[in-house]
């Protein structure tokens, strides 16, 4: 793997991992069951594999109770619904077993952009946080 593939892992981790932190910092929750309950609808559509012809891997669906929950709940509550998906979908009948980084890298890919969404002050988290600029500066597609 090259070191560009390597930082971009990393980047895209260290992000995946802010977001959580945040997520558990700001935790609030109206109603526990409305929030257990998406979880678990959220959960099972995580185990739903879909083929699409002419693709080789699959799709979960997954998505649309993580856009329901982008409407109807609080920012650290579509955080770890969207980190839960994403670690249910790798470990759920995999063809293989997937590797730590392999995870990782999926839990915080699906959660990075869940959490640029989620904020209801107009101005998304990631933005606060610079990270955009930082991507853009920095993640350009070299051809070293």
């Amino acid at each position: 793997m090259s070191s560009v593939a390597r930082w971009y892992i990393a980047l895209v981790v260290a992000s995946g991992t802010v977001i959580l932190l945040l997520a558990a910092r700001w935790w609030s929750s109206a109603s526990l069951t409305q929030f257990a309950a998406l979880l678990c609808f959220t959960l099972f559509a995580s185990t739903l594999k879909v083929r699409i012809p002419g693709m080789t891997s699959t799709i979960s669906p997954n998505f649309a109770f993580l856009l329901i929950a982008i409407a109807f709940f609080s920012f650290s509550q579509v955080i770890v619904a969207t980190a839960g998906a994403a670690l249910m979908q790798s470990f759920w009948r995999p063809k293989s077993r997937p590797q730590m980084v392999q995870v990782l890298f999926s839990a915080a890919a699906l959660v990075g952009p869940y959490g640029a969404t989620t904020d209801k002050t107009g101005v998304s988290t990631l933005l606060r946080m610079g990270l955009p600029v930082f991507c853009v500066r920095n993640c350009r597609n070299r051809t070293d």
